[in-house]
């Protein structure tokens, strides 16, 4: 009995001795600085910043602890200028002894590093937060006014998955690639890292002819994220990957692509709006030797000031693009592609295109263009040439009046729209025009005065209204006090009719934005 005992409590000693409980160390309450806080923690410690801004360059140390700043990006700020750590460590903060996803940075203002020299680059690297073999998790932070040669916001060289969640990167620079992010295997270009970036703004940020705010060698999930106004947006460089429901606002890029560069990569872009980027010797999107899949996609007053092409491939090299339910509006050539190139067009919208010498809407590539709205017409099953009726193309909105000859109009095999009916084409589902009574608001069957009290309740209290069309008592195709005023002056003043329909229930005779979601009409 006594050996059993002795053994427990050595048993508990030993896991006493094995486990930490956490400490959580205050700057500058507990440290007078971020460095001293990290210097002091052990594995699973928590260091939390208060409000201000702290003049530092921070080494991680290969810790797993969470740095915190508690009251988030705007109010605490780390600045890298002063070089605290050495000319060669300028970056804000590094990640240079193998840390992984347990080490967690997460709430502050990263601004002014100039990066780190690692022996064999080619230039500092990391101006905000550099990552050399190191995979940290880094979340909720602001990357501002920082430069390097690459990875102006964060550079990441070395094996594994760098992660970045709901980060902004603002005028942040680098002298080649990554002006906000860079990412890739070795100081070697060539060998491949992975990342996944979500929720992310990159606006601003300036490179090299020819970078781009985020660059990749490996595979990536990039999701949910933003780009404004950068000196190109995404370069991809090997491996495979998504890139879903982000938009690409006035990008300019001076060397190459504005938007996407893809070479040796086989991306899948799913749900992403292209507007207003411009690209002076470049297309908007550029493959080199690789698959590209564009779906459910919009892209519209994009230019390629020397008419490279609103997508162009890179020759000699070969491969295949695919665009289904994708909206264009583009006023160039959509297309250029080697002859080696194959492109398939499937349940898409093409419109407002210059037809060139070398074959308009594609040229150079074998091709098959099906069930999709092509100005000017073209050779396929299901293709139609009508206006696609767009909402608002000088305002940007490619999404169809409810009139349009694209509705319903797809590939019948393609899975149906939400409403259980063919799928549209293009990039949008838009519901079937529902027969409906021009002033009957509240959809009780008949015009009176409590249509007009509804009317203005939905204007003014924003109240549900289920028919936009019914509302529309002047027809004008807006919401507004006329309408209500229109329906009362027809009841109790002038008695002249509201635009068709009115006696009987009925589709909208003009075309216009808005709709009905429901009608107790047959």
């Amino acid at each position: 009995m006594r050996t059993f005992n002795t053994v427990l409590v050595v048993l508990i000693l030993s896991a006493t001795t094995l486990t930490h409980a956490q400490t959580t160390r205050w700057v500058p309450a507990d440290h007078e600085s971020i460095q001293a806080a990290i210097d002091s923690s052990v594995d699973g410690d928590e260091v939390r910043v208060s409000p201000g801004i702290y003049f530092e360059n921070i080494n991680f140390l290969g810790k797993a602890i969470a740095v915190i700043g508690d009251a988030g990006p705007a109010l605490t700020i780390v600045d890298g200028s002063t070089l605290t750590a050495g000319p060669d460590s300028g970056s804000v903060f590094r990640f240079v002894t193998g840390e992984d996803t347990s080490s967690q940075l997460d709430g502050f203002t990263l601004r002014n590093g100039t990066g780190t020299f690692m022996e064999g680059g080619v230039g500092p690297f990391g101006g905000g937060v550099a990552c050399f073999a190191a995979v940290p998790l880094i979340r909720n932070c602001r990357f501002v006014g920082n430069t390097a040669h690459s990875g102006g916001g964060v550079g990441s060289i070395g094996s594994g998955l760098a992660i970045v969640e709901d980060c902004v990167f603002v005028n942040n620079q680098t002298l080649s690639n990554g002006s906000g992010i860079f990412v890739t295997g070795a100081l070697t270009i060539g060998v491949d890292s992975d990342l996944e970036c979500r929720r992310c703004l990159f606006d601003g940020n300036s490179g090299s002819p020819g970078g781009c705010a985020l660059t990749v060698f490996g595979n990536y999930v990039i999701d949910e994220c933003d780009f404004f106004e950068n000196d190109g947006a995404i370069q991809l460089e090997g491996g495979a990957g998504t890139i879903s429901d982000c938009e690409f606002v006035a990008n300019f890029n001076q060397g190459y692509a504005s938007c996407i560069i893809s070479g040796g990569s086989t991306p899948v872009i799913s749900d992403c709006y292209f507007q207003s980027n411009t690209s002076a010797l470049g297309p908007i999107v550029v493959v080199g030797f690789d698959d590209l899949v564009m779906s459910h996609c919009v892209l519209v007053d994009n230019v390629s000031e020397f008419d490279h092409g609103l997508i162009s491939t890179a020759a000699p090299y070969s491969g295949s693009i695919t665009l289904r339910h994708c909206s264009v509006h583009h006023t160039g050539t959509v297309f250029t592609v080697g002859s080696q190139w194959e492109v398939d067009v499937t349940g898409s919208i093409i419109d407002g295109f210059q037809t060139w010498a070398a074959g308009g809407v594609i040229s150079g590539a074998s091709y098959s263009v099906e069930y999709s709205a092509i100005d000017g017409g073209y050779p396929g099953v299901g293709n139609i040439s009508d206006d696609p009726l767009f909402a608002d193309v000088a305002g940007f909105d490619l999404t169809l009046l409810p009139t349009s000859p694209c509705i319903n109009a797809a590939d019948p095999s393609d899975p149906v729209d939400p409403d259980g009916s063919i799928a549209d084409m293009g990039a949008f589902f838009t519901p079937e025009a529902k027969d409906f009574l021009r002033g009957d608001v509240n959809d009780d069957g008949s015009l009176d005065i409590s249509d007009a009290i509804a009317a203005l309740s939905h204007l003014f209290s924003a109240a549900p209204v289920m028919c936009f069309d019914a509302l529309d008592a002047n027809d004008d195709g807006a919401k507004n006090i006329a309408d209500p005023v229109t329906l009362l002056e027809s009841l109790f003043i002038s008695g002249a009719p509201l635009p068709m329909p009115t006696l009987d229930c009925g589709p909208d005779p003009t075309a216009d934005a808005l709709s009905c979601q429901d009608t107790s009409c047959p």
